[in-house]
């Protein structure tokens, strides 16, 4: 039998169909682990919801106007993941920040 310490956790995810024998303190540990790293993703997700909706969005059309750029080069600047658009209610839409960040670095 061995009296080596192992993060159940780490344990879980390397072997996940070993069989083990557990002392409750232990088992205690890892679920209080495993609710913090689930509050930390949680806390992730819901900021990033957040700035989702605090983020605007432009239509394709203002895209071109303000870069002077066609539907070829602008569809070429998503394919490249320079330009990436999100569907909005199953419109094409361009966020701000992405521009505003494309901006600033064509201007460097």
């Amino acid at each position: 039998m061995m009296n080596e310490k192992i993060d159940i956790y780490e344990l879980v995810k390397r072997c996940p169909d070993a069989t083990i024998q557990i002392r409750i303190g232990d088992l205690s540990l890892f679920s209080k682990k495993l609710l913090a790293d689930a509050q930390i993703e949680f806390d992730r997700q819901r900021a990033l919801k957040e700035a989702e909706k605090a983020e605007s969005y432009v239509t394709a059309e203002t895209v071109k106007l303000k870069f002077d750029i066609s539907d070829s080069t602008l569809y070429r600047l998503g394919r490249k993941h320079v330009l990436e658009p999100v569907f909005v209610a199953g419109q094409r839409r361009y966020r701000l920040s992405d521009l505003e960040r494309l901006a600033s670095r064509d201007s460097k």
